[in-house]
């Protein structure tokens, strides 16, 4: 009888399942190519692996001096560089405390996980996409320490701090040659897209800058969303990117309109030339991160928001 009853629920689950549409697929939340890639240099021995109970942590072998549990240890904490919750220089919400610890005399970024952050094991995935980043060529801050804390929920990963590089947020732009620092900001870009790699959270606050205004050089960080492909993707999966740049070039909190729309070319040309898009969609995208209003009644606006505020309007 309950052989009988067995077949029938499971007869009619099969019949509800036919009737209604295919359920969509999850998208996977990291490239599980990364995490591959991760195992393979832990094998490898050039990735150490530290475990006690509760604990887990990862060193790159070549940094052992600054980033083993020995040298951690002794490092001495310098100050915050951002704390959660606090606006940064372009606007945005810090998601995480960033501190600066100092380790044998250099300087290094380490930045918290915590709650559903650690849970997803997202430090471990930046970590791993940093160094995958670096495998393909492109320049990006060096990642030497993962750590998990399992009992407090907090997962750490540890950078070092280029010497004389500031993030876009807190650089003065305009004294930049525009042509300079456009083309070689565009072709940064297009050499990470070309590699296979789109950031997913290209802001001024990734991007580090060494402030040489006739020789620019750039530095990225804050992989934690980066996706990668085997090959170079089509625009329409990287434009993302692009957008956000852009428009965090042109954001109200840095003085509107950074570089103008002439001056942005030399972006165009330099990214194009890099990947071979076609100028036409890139301009495109260029062109709907500008303000839609005219300048002088954004800064009204502005005006008038800042002033009620302040209870005077």
């Amino acid at each position: 009888m309950r052989r009988n009853v067995g077949r029938k629920v499971r007869k009619l689950k099969a019949l509800v399942a036919r009737a209604l549409p295919p359920a969509k697929r999850t998208p996977k939340p990291f490239s599980p190519e990364v995490f591959k890639r991760f195992r393979a240099l832990v094998r490898k021995r050039e990735v150490i692996k530290e475990r006690k109970k509760g604990f887990e942590a990862f060193f790159v072998r070549w940094y052992a001096g600054v980033a083993s549990g020995e040298a951690i240890k002794k490092a001495k904490l310098a100050g915050f560089i951002v704390k959660k919750g606090q606006v940064t220089p372009d606007g945005t919400i810090a998601r995480h405390n960033v501190e600066k610890l100092s380790v044998e005399g250099v300087s290094i970024a380490r930045k918290c996980y915590e709650s559903k952050e650690f849970d997803a094991k997202i430090h471990v995935y930046e970590a791993a996409a940093l160094l995958e980043a670096k495998r393909r060529g492109l320049p990006v801050v060096d990642v030497v320490r993962v750590a998990s804390f399992r009992k407090q929920k907090k997962g750490y990963i540890y950078t070092i701090m280029p010497y004389g590089f500031s993030t876009l947020a807190e650089s003065q732009l305009r004294i930049a040659s525009p042509k300079e620092f456009l083309s070689e900001l565009g072709k940064l870009v297009g050499k990470m897209h070309k590699a296979g790699i789109k950031h997913n959270d290209l802001d001024l606050e990734n991007v580090l800058w060494n402030k040489d205004p006739k020789r620019p050089s750039f530095i990225l960080l804050d992989f934690e969303a980066a996706r990668f492909y085997k090959k170079q993707p089509p625009f329409e999966k990287v434009q993302g990117d692009v957008g956000t740049l852009i428009e965090s070039l042109c954001n109200p909190a840095r003085g509107l309109g950074v570089f103008s729309r002439e001056e942005l070319r030399y972006f165009v040309d330099a990214y194009c030339k890099e990947t071979g898009y076609a100028k036409e969609d890139v301009a495109k995208v260029i062109e709907s991160a500008f303000p839609s209003q005219p300048l002088e009644e954004l800064r009204e606006e502005m005006r008038k928001n800042l002033l009620g505020k302040a209870g005077v309007e």
